[in-house]
């Protein structure tokens, strides 16, 4: 999935581009019963500008990679992730994190931003979610 030139919340958040992968492949059986597994190589962000608590200035800016599952408070909003990571396998318990291992079967999810509303604003109530690039990919064998 890939995004450019986003401005979102205000202008609380903008960015040049996103791109977000999510790859997920069969393989042999490994050392831990595991046949699938699931990554998010390739997932960046340009540019990135995050005004945390609302004051007009960027408190975050970032360019490239950006860790699975960075996690920051908006003032006012909610909280948001960057290159959020999803894996659910297997069980159908779904957890963050980084890579997605499984025995037969696994879905991943990746979306470069996930805010989830923790106030009733601009239209959006409590526990609304905004995803920006989200991929998944999957494979049951």
């Amino acid at each position: 999935a890939q995004v450019a030139n986003l401005s979102i919340l205000g202008g609380r958040i903008t960015l040049d581009a996103i791109t977000s992968r999510s790859t997920t492949t069969e393989h042999p059986v490994d050392a831990n019963g595991d046949t699938v597994h699931s990554d998010a190589s390739g997932t960046s962000l340009v540019n990135l500008k995050v005004d945390l608590n609302g004051d007009g200035v960027p408190d975050i800016v970032l360019g490239g990679d950006v860790a699975p599952n960075t996690t920051f408070a908006l003032a006012g909003i909610g909280k948001l992730i960057l290159n959020r990571q999803l894996c659910e396998a297997d069980s159908g318990t779904q957890r963050l994190q980084p890579t997605c291992d499984a025995m037969h079967q696994s879905r991943f999810t990746v979306t470069g931003i996930f805010i989830k509303i923790a106030v009733n604003i601009g239209g959006l109530t409590v526990g609304s979610v905004i995803r920006i690039a989200e991929a998944e990919s999957g494979v049951s064998g």
